[in-house]
């Protein structure tokens, strides 16, 4: 009877310590609850939330430079750049021609502007054009000239610069700012550099007067030189990407983790973290490889010829040298639309079926506005409420410029 008792009251013990350390008021039910209801929270708000919204390309019937009454337009040379300045009309640059074509897409109207020369409003070598908030501005590498222009077209202003102010024999305008700043990328003079190198890169301000001042530094993308002199990018190397958002830049050294955008002093007004980059399979760093040499051998093909099929002979040679990351870069590409909206490029491995793009509000960057699902063989240029312009090479090497709507799967 006394040990029956005995029995009774440890159960009873026992149950009662059950109780304060697993009910809901002991320390390890607090504990478990709230694990439980931290986890549940999670995968509730996860379940709620279903991400951006994917939208793919659809074909609209509203520009195709192949199909084009201009034979400016179904002829075109070499695409320089191309992108819209204005909600209805277009801005192809064809470098071969050194002509820049504004398509006015109510009526199929083409200005071109430009001509190969040296005097105002020409080009000897047009290597670039920049969207500005007035209209655009060309970038001449051979005159060393910078000219802006009107959206419309109109010549507006043209100076050059001394390729002195720089450290790099060739550099580059990536901005340039409402009051007609320019910031150029600059980089490393040239250097005596084998096997792996990555070069210090910096952003400078530039008037008709000189270089102002610095913005920003970084470094540049992850390079591999030949023993005979030859260069080219490590497989999966990591980059140096940037793009103008109003009057300050977006830059980001993309194994650093983020984009910071700065103003014209260099002060860091946002930061956009990035999701980390995909790792690599053998078979994926061989199609990568595979990727290069098929490059070369296609520049090798061209009539141009002489020092270039050289060079790309050299590098075709060397493809299995360039050593490779083990990691993709997070993202491989950026440009601000016309909008405003900054768009992302995720780094997309050779055997992905789509190439997957981010499009961001520079106001809010909790999260992307929506994600946009691109074919790998068209390449996204540019952006307008909804709708996209985007270009194709066939294999005889033209150039197919269009303009395509976004839509959802449905």
């Amino acid at each position: 009877m006394k040990k029956r008792i005995k029995l009774i009251v440890s159960i009873a013990i026992l149950a009662m310590i059950a109780f304060l350390l697993l009910g809901p008021s002991g320390s390890l039910g607090r504990t478990i609850g709230r694990a439980y209801g931290g986890w549940a929270e999670r995968h509730q708000t996860a379940s709620q939330d279903p991400g951006p919204p994917l939208l793919h390309v659809q074909e609209a019937d509203v520009f195709d430079s192949s199909v084009h009454p201009s034979s400016a337009m179904s002829e075109l040379g070499r695409l320089a750049t191309a992108f819209f300045v204005g909600d209805q009309r277009l801005l192809i640059a064809d470098g071969l021609n050194a002509e820049i074509h504004l398509v006015d897409l109510q009526n199929d109207s083409v200005r071109s502007v430009g001509r190969r020369g040296d005097g105002p409003g020409e080009f000897r070598l047009l290597m670039g054009v920049l969207r500005t908030p007035n209209g655009f501005a060309t970038w001449d590498v051979e005159l060393a000239r910078i000219t802006m222009f009107s959206a419309a077209g109109d010549l507006v202003d043209s100076w050059a610069y001394s390729r002195l102010w720089f450290n790099k024999p060739v550099a580059m305008p990536v901005a340039v700012l409402s009051d007609g700043l320019v910031i150029f990328r600059d980089g490393e003079g040239p250097g005596n550099w084998r096997g792996r190198h990555r070069g210090e890169a910096r952003y400078v301000k530039v008037t008709s007067d000189g270089v102002a001042g610095v913005v920003a530094e970084a470094k540049g993308a992850e390079y591999w030189w030949h023993a005979s002199g030859g260069v080219q990018q490590v497989m999966l190397g990591h980059l140096l990407l940037e793009a103008q958002i109003g009057d300050e830049v977006a830059i980001s050294q993309t194994d650093l983790g983020a984009i910071r955008i700065v103003n014209r002093d260099g002060e860091t007004s946002a930061e956009l973290p990035l999701a980390p980059g995909t790792r690599a399979s053998k078979r994926q760093v061989e199609m990568v490889r595979e990727g290069a040499r098929e490059r070369w051998r296609r520049q090798m093909e061209r009539p141009a010829g002489g020092v270039f099929r050289e060079s790309a002979r050299m590098k075709l040679e060397s493809v299995a040298e360039v050593p490779a990351n083990d990691v993709s870069p997070p993202i491989d590409r950026l440009f601000v639309d016309l909008d405003g909206r900054l768009w992302l490029r995720s780094y997309a491995m050779p055997d992905d079926a789509d190439v997957r793009w981010e499009a961001w509000d520079p106001s809010d960057l909790s999260g992307p506005r929506f994600v946009v699902a691109v074919h790998p063989t068209a390449k996204l240029l540019d952006a307008s409420g909804s709708h996209v312009l985007l270009y194709e090479t066939d294999e005889m090497g033209v150039v197919r410029v269009f303009v395509a709507a976004l839509a959802n799967e449905d």
